[in-house]
């Protein structure tokens, strides 16, 4: 038996950031802007999930660590199926985990004058090299850049960009289009899975203010406006929401917003 859920003996997760970068504007190419971050975040402390009965059980008879066996309460007897309080497993949420992820952020604009009107060009990126957490100690560290699935939930791709190109026009209206990319992932299970990815996928967005007067803006935007379908992963595994996808990452329909200001 176990006792899951909340721990109201629960620490601060703690994190040590490292990032460091440039910003390079060309002379000879007015109105360039370059800048390219470094990261590297470690969160110590990290809250888990309880641990799985079997997994504290094997690490405790394994590492002889406090860590684990301190998450074992046996009852008269040496029992770990007693009816009585306490006696079992501790698979509360704890601090054990640590999480550690690093990359590289690559932002570029670009202003073009073009005299009662101009374009703007933004693009950034980021390219994840590692995404990597240990669920406790000892154990084996689980790597999740370019990856999804039960064990690394949401996809976190090794590339992604958006990309701007806005429109200054001379008429008090502003129309930009955006390149929304979203790099392929592969399944963190594959050999039990019949896919083994989520294709990259490519969102077209166009939005439009309009300065009627000083005090009044009307917005209107479109985002997906192809209405490209997100990928789908059918096998039976990890919570995916509606439609066997990610909702929250990926775009499921077309969607039209406008508002007055």
């Amino acid at each position: 038996q176990a006792i899951t859920g909340g721990n109201p003996l629960l620490d601060p997760e703690t994190a040590d950031t490292l990032t460091f970068g440039f910003v390079y504007t060309p002379e000879f190419v007015p109105n360039l802007s370059v800048s390219i971050d470094y990261f590297n975040i470690v969160v110590e402390d990290t809250i888990s999930a309880g641990l799985p009965a079997q997994q504290v059980l094997d690490q405790c008879l394994a590492t002889g660590l406090d860590a684990f066996c301190g998450l074992i309460t046996r009852g008269a007897g040496g029992t770990l199926a007693g009816g009585s309080p306490g006696v079992g497993f501790q698979s509360t949420n704890i601090n054990i985990a640590e999480l550690e992820t690093t990359g590289i952020d690559v932002q570029v604009i670009y202003d073009w004058d073009l005299g009662e009107h101009s374009l703007r060009f933004d693009y950034a990126a980021t390219i994840l090299d590692a995404l990597d957490t240990t669920p406790g100690p000892g154990l084996d560290v689980i790597e999740c850049a370019g990856f999804f699935g039960n064990t690394c939930g949401s996809p976190s791709p090794e590339y992604r960009h958006r990309f701007l190109a806005t429109w200054n026009t001379p008429w008090d209206v502003d129309v930009t289009t955006t390149w929304r990319h979203f790099g392929a992932t592969d399944v963190d299970t594959a050999a039990e899975t019949v896919e083994t990815e989520l294709h990259d996928t490519n969102n077209i967005d166009v939005s439009a203010n309009w300065y009627v007067t000083e005090d009044i803006v009307i917005r209107g935007s479109v985002l997906n406006l192809f209405g490209e379908d997100p990928p789908i992963y059918s096998s039976a595994g990890p919570a995916l929401g509606n439609g066997n996808t990610y909702p929250t990452v990926f775009d499921t329909s077309r969607v039209f917003v406008a508002a007055v200001k």
